[in-house]
């Protein structure tokens, strides 16, 4: 891959936030995402990995869905119009996000699943259910601030 194409960042991108590469699924490839949780948001922060390319049927394999009212980090699926079994759990240290808080979560996409790191430390780490290699769509909405969206194909 040629350098110029190694990395693709976005500065203050406006939610919701899409981002559309064939390769975001072929890994290893690292997304970086700075950002923060508005004070009193009510409802959740959502982010997906997708597979767009039969829109509107969309295939999810993997969202994370940000619930910091809830202190939840929940995960799951969605595939045939079917969402999976969701996965939920905190780091050894609890909630790793607050409102008005600043945060870094970078979640490390492999052939073999995603590891996610809030503030540097490890979140979760999930195997993945679909082929990740339909994953080729990024999107984020919701109760979320985004300061930069950062892309690094490894």
């Amino acid at each position: 891959m040629a350098a110029d194409q190694s990395r693709k960042q976005y500065l203050s991108p406006r939610t919701p936030f899409y981002y559309s590469n064939p390769l975001l699924g072929k890994g290893p490839v690292n997304v970086m995402i700075s950002g923060f949780i508005p004070q009193g948001a009510e409802s959740f922060a959502t982010i997906n990995l997708a597979d767009g390319s039969e829109f509107p049927a969309i295939s999810i394999p993997f969202h994370l869905s940000i619930r910091p009212k809830h202190q939840e980090l929940v995960r799951n699926s969605y595939d045939k119009e079917k969402w999976g079994s969701e996965e939920r759990g905190l780091t050894s240290e609890g909630f790793p996000l607050q409102f008005g808080a600043r945060f870094d979560l970078i979640l490390q996409i492999n052939a073999d699943g995603i590891t996610a790191t809030i503030n540097g430390v490890q979140a979760f780490k999930w195997a993945h259910r679909l082929d990740a290699q339909r994953i080729n769509l990024f999107e984020v909405h919701g109760a979320i601030f985004l300061e930069s969206v950062c892309f690094d194909y490894l």
